[in-house]
């Protein structure tokens, strides 16, 4: 059964959110979050559980099983050396894997956005009902996933391109909380992340219109996020350095690690998927009016 995504929540359940229509609270957005995720960790983060853990062992596995037979003759390599010193054959099949797993992210990242709404709009969904619009949405998350990518790799061809990435990064951010909160086609949900990345009040915008009021306070979000966030990440990241010894030894501990840091960045994502789902649904009631 198709569960539709939460209605619309009003501006005052939403963690942080004034009557008026100046902009939104930075650090309120990211300490509510951070509430929110605390005061619910199962409608937060068991979306993220439940799809991105099973799918890092799967690829963890096959990765595993890869090296003992087909590849039993490459020297094992870490992500990051792979596509620059690995075989072809290595790469390709690593490739695939790899957009395997970002795919299944994005649905994770989907759902976690539908549960979180819901509870900013006052409403506990349970699992089924957080992954159901998910998976029924996934073609469009892998859709808006190549446009994404795509335009951001003909961007990075030219100066002018690298110049106005990060503007249009801003202003596109929001799209999968679009995309999942209020529906339509992906090229609708670009074009909404667009509109309320613009902000409410028209003739404020800073920079002749290039950076919007909106924008520059989607971009303190992502500020204090990342410098709250760092040294945690660092931290599991590091975990990495661990791998050594034997070819075997290596395989086995990288296996591991992997799904190691997937359990222990979910409580992380979850944080970072309330504080952006809040100052979506921020944005849009400012833009509408």
């Amino acid at each position: 059964m198709t569960v539709s995504p939460p209605p619309p929540p009003p501006v005052a359940a939403v963690p942080g959110a004034r009557s008026s229509l100046p902009g939104i609270p930075i650090w309120g957005t990211v300490r509510d979050a951070f509430h929110l995720v605390r005061r619910h960790p199962k409608e937060t983060m068991l979306p993220l559980f439940a799809v991105e853990v099973p799918v890092v062992v799967f690829v963890t596995v096959v990765t595993t099983l890869l090296y003992f037979t087909v590849l039993k003759d490459e020297p094992f390599r870490q992500q990051e050396d792979l596509f620059t010193e690995g075989s072809a054959g290595a790469v390709f099949v690593f490739v695939l894997l790899t957009a395997a797993n970002a795919l299944f992210s994005q649905v994770a990242r989907g759902a976690t956005i539908v549960s979180i709404a819901g509870l900013i709009g006052g409403k506990r969904l349970s699992l089924s009902q957080s992954l159901d619009p998910a998976f029924t949405h996934m073609g469009g998350l892998l859709a808006l996933a190549f446009m994404m990518f795509g335009g951001a790799v003909v961007l990075g061809l030219t100066v002018v391109g690298i110049i106005i990435l990060p503007l249009l990064a801003l202003r596109f951010a929001l799209t999968v909380e679009a995309y999942m909160l209020d529906g339509g086609s992906p090229i609708q949900a670009l074009r909404r992340s667009w509109r309320v990345m613009g902000g409410a009040q028209r003739g404020a915008n800073a920079f002749a219109g290039i950076m919007t009021p909106m924008m520059l306070r989607l971009l303190a979000v992502f500020v204090v996020l990342v410098l709250l966030i760092a040294v945690p990440v660092l931290l599991v990241q590091s975990i990495s350095e661990l791998v050594s010894g034997g070819r075997t030894a290596q395989i086995w501990l990288s296996g591991g690690i992997a799904v190691l840091q997937t359990v222990l960045f979910v409580p992380v994502f979850a944080w970072v998927s309330a504080a952006l789902t809040s100052f979506y649904l921020q944005a849009r009631d400012r833009a509408n009016g």
